[in-house]
């Protein structure tokens, strides 16, 4: 299958729906469950014609935000030059890409918390 900026756009908007980054990375839930969702999702449409499998896509979005986050550091970097705004598929990417952190930082933030709460009850059942 050869991929199109309308390809993307139809997973980017499959990967906000699905959320596959709110699980655990590593997790059997991410890269198995949310993974083969949107590639059945994907697979369904009639409009657009997808043949993927679970392992495409996410290496398909893996792709997509490495090269969008090469092109805005390149951009960041370079001065004088006027950047034109960003097209659907980017704002699509940095939505992902924002609440991918987001879903990260709440996690690592949850680990103590639950740390501190389980000592708090082993201790007041002492």
């Amino acid at each position: 299958m050869e991929w199109t900026e309308t390809h993307d756009i139809l997973l980017c908007r499959e990967v906000l729906l699905e959320e596959p980054f709110k699980s655990k990375k590593g997790s059997n839930e991410r890269e198995k469950k949310k993974w083969t969702e949107i590639a059945e999702a994907l697979n369904k449409l009639e409009e657009v014609k997808f043949k993927v499998t679970q392992r495409v896509v996410r290496e398909r979005m893996e792709r997509l935000q490495k090269k969008h986050l090469e092109k805005t550091k390149e951009e960041e970097s370079a001065s004088g030059i006027v950047v034109d705004e960003a097209s659907e598929l980017e704002d699509f990417i940095d939505e992902i890409i924002d609440q991918e952190k987001l879903a990260e930082e709440s996690r690592d933030n949850e680990g103590p918390l639950k740390k501190l709460e389980a000592e708090k009850e082993a201790a007041e059942k002492k």
